[in-house]
């Protein structure tokens, strides 16, 4: 009686473990307005703009979708060319960053995701989904964001 009261106190303790350790690496992401433009006809990129809003710092490993080539967040900057004429040109962020309760805004004119190779016709109103991989102390944590074609 007594072996099996504490095989049970075991599988009790382990259980719990697993719960807490799955609970620790839930994310806490809020999520507003996720939008992407409906791509011009003929072409096969695009933009996206959300807001997101972690309780905790998280580096965006990768961004991916079905039936999109490659998805990646630029910056716009504007720089002197050659000729001294000033230009705005668009650069990958390499390593984008969420700080913990900061706004991470993607947004047009500024920040934003890039959408390539894009497959299939995106009607407005459609409904996209996007996957989110974070990095969160050494362990990839996955997001699914629902983009509305606009």
């Amino acid at each position: 009686m007594r072996l099996t009261t504490m095989k049970i106190n075991y599988w009790i303790i382990f259980l719990i473990g697993v719960t807490v350790s799955a609970t620790s690496s839930a994310l806490d992401l809020n999520v507003d307005s996720p939008t992407i433009k409906a791509p011009r006809p003929g072409q096969n990129i695009s933009a996206g703009f959300v807001k997101l809003i972690s309780t905790k710092d998280l580096l965006i490993d990768s961004i991916e979708s079905e039936n999109i080539s490659k998805i990646e967040v630029h910056t716009m900057k504007m720089e002197k060319s050659t000729n001294g004429e000033t230009i705005m040109r668009m650069r990958k962020i390499e390593k984008p960053l969420l700080k913990a309760n900061k706004a991470f805004i993607l947004q047009p004119g500024a920040d934003h995701l890039m959408f390539f190779g894009i497959q299939n016709t995106l009607s407005k109103g459609e409904k996209i989904k996007v996957t989110f991989n974070f990095l969160e102390k050494a362990q990839i944590v996955s997001k699914d964001i629902i983009f509305e074609v606009r």
